[in-house]
């Protein structure tokens, strides 16, 4: 089967850095709530999709309060 899986505590990771929830990724990179759902499943999706995930996450900034916090709590 092709397709990648993604790291979905990356990906969880990814979202609270930018304030965001599923909803808001999926809408912003013009997916189904559906497909993100089986990407954080750890189920296949298509390298279209990825690059859209990608693209999405990579347009929004990341909070720099969260991004504080998140340090503290790795360190």
């Amino acid at each position: 089967m092709s397709g990648v899986r993604l790291d979905a505590a990356r990906l969880e990771y990814e979202l609270v850095r930018r304030g965001w929830d599923a909803a808001d990724l999926a809408r912003a990179a013009g997916v189904s709530q559906g497909t993100l759902s089986s990407a954080r499943q750890g189920r296949r999706i298509n390298q279209r999709t990825l690059i859209r995930l990608a693209t999405a996450l990579s347009s929004q900034p990341v909070v720099p309060e969260v991004e504080i916090l998140l340090q503290a709590k790795s360190a």
